[in-house]
């Protein structure tokens, strides 16, 4: 595991993170997690001269759990996993994590999001101790900006429609992405109420109207990729194989 950015990671003995109904033994498999703009025109990540930029962006992980071939007709009604895994920026680069996951196939999976994480450290934004996401940036003008997500959340991800399923190895990485185009999605920027140090803060009490809208952005937001060509990096050629139970 690759520990850059991270405040803290929890449950990653073997047996204690990813629950399964498939009969082989449970291996470690490593997990890349990260942002990605599908538009990097309108959303950039880290530097772009006439986007919105995402400079961190913080998110507190529960256990994930891997769904096996008839397993999905819960996804609607999942039970909580807690408590955090891990809180990290996935704007900072080579943030994996290694799970147990049993070879086979799967027909999606729930991601939690924690919105209590305890015992932060480093550089971590004290808000992660009630809120699950914490996202910060600037405007395309330079405005800087803090959005930061509250909601104890399940994000639901299931096979791609061409497939029931899809294969896990655990000599095969993994990818979880969230598209930050997607988070910004609608979000006006430029319309937002600025406060009394000039940055547009978007929270329960500031610019409702854009926190709703992020709110119901995050749901289709993350997705899963295969490390196709074995890189270690998420690249443009890795193939995606799930992503959000509502598309």
């Amino acid at each position: 595991m690759i520990c850059r950015s991270l405040v803290f990671v929890a449950c990653m003995l073997a047996g204690a993170c990813v629950g399964t109904e498939t009969g082989n033994p449970a291996v470690p498999t490593q997990i890349g997690l990260s942002i990605r703009s599908s538009d990097p025109s309108a959303v950039a990540v880290s530097n772009g001269a006439q986007s919105t930029v995402i400079d961190e962006a913080w998110v507190a992980f529960g256990r994930l759990a891997f769904l096996a071939p008839g397993q999905c007709g819960v996804l609607d009604s999942f039970p909580h996993m807690g408590p955090t895994l891990i809180a990290a920026d996935l704007a900072a680069p080579d943030i994996r994590i290694k799970v147990p996951v049993k070879a086979g196939a799967y027909c999606g999976m729930v991601v939690p999001l924690e919105n209590a994480s305890q015992d932060l450290t480093g550089n971590a934004p004290s808000e992660l101790r009630d809120h699950s996401i914490v996202v910060r940036g600037h405007r395309h003008d330079g405005v800087p900006f803090a959005l930061l997500y509250a909601e104890q959340d399940e994000l639901e991800l299931q096979a791609l429609a061409a497939s029931d399923h899809f294969d896990v190895q655990p000599e095969r990485s993994l990818f979880l992405a969230f598209d930050v185009a997607a988070w910004m999605d609608r979000i006006d920027l430029d319309g937002a109420e600025l406060d009394s140090t000039g940055t547009i803060r978007i929270d329960q009490a500031n610019n409702t109207r854009l926190r709703l809208t992020f709110e119901a952005n995050i749901d289709c937001s993350l997705e899963l990729f295969e490390d196709t060509n074995g890189s270690g990096a998420l690249e443009a050629g890795d193939k995606r194989i799930a992503h959000c139970a509502a598309n």
